[in-house]
């Protein structure tokens, strides 16, 4: 079958099947978002807009410092060594902490991520999002991968914070339409969930 068009970007038909590409994705306002992210439970949202280097390569830039995760549910702190070749991280030491995270598709279905986890560079200092594809059905790699899409200009990430400890993640493309009270431009923008 030949390629089809999605909002100016050529898309194969293999790759058309993207968690986030298809037209329910694309039609998902903040308001319909939010709706079911509450059915799952999620009491305060985050987005986060993310910058050409918020890719599977250099991992989510979430903040300076640990006061930066205050909102974010999390497992303890655990030392690691730096598996980094570069010369500034090479043989330091750095923080990690598991989470439990899933992402949620346009259905309202969670897909798991069981390798989620925030990492604390004290060097820099920075935390970041690794993890987040590995070991994950979610279909997103092409809008996190260098190479494709992972560099777009539009990008949002979506963070529900649920009872229990639970996080969950949706991810907003370029091609998503926004009718909502919300601009992704400003963010991170914090929404309060009410029943």
């Amino acid at each position: 079958m030949p390629p089809q068009a999605v909002d100016s970007f050529m898309i194969s038909n293999a790759s058309l099947a993207g968690t986030y590409d298809d037209m329910r994705a694309q039609g998902m306002t903040l308001s319909k978002l939010t709706d079911l992210l509450y059915r799952l439970g999620v009491e305060q949202v985050f987005v986060k807009a993310l910058a050409p280097n918020d890719n599977s390569k250099n991992q989510i830039y979430l903040g300076g410092s640990f006061d930066s995760l205050d909102h974010l549910p999390r497992g303890e702190w655990v030392v690691a060594q730096s598996s980094s070749r570069k010369p500034k991280t090479s043989g330091k030491f750095l923080l990690q902490s598991s989470i439990d995270f899933a992402w949620m598709e346009p259905s309202g279905a969670l897909v798991p991520a069981p390798n989620s986890k925030l990492i604390l560079y004290p060097q820099y200092p920075e935390v970041r999002f690794s993890g987040f594809l590995l070991g994950s059905q979610v279909r997103l790699g092409h809008w996190m991968n260098v190479n494709k899409q992972g560099r777009a200009a539009g990008r949002f990430l979506v963070w529900g914070v649920a009872k229990g400890q639970k996080s969950i993640g949706y991810f907003v493309t370029p091609q998503t339409k926004s009718d909502d009270n919300i601009d992704y431009e400003e963010a991170p923008v914090r929404i309060a969930i009410v029943g």
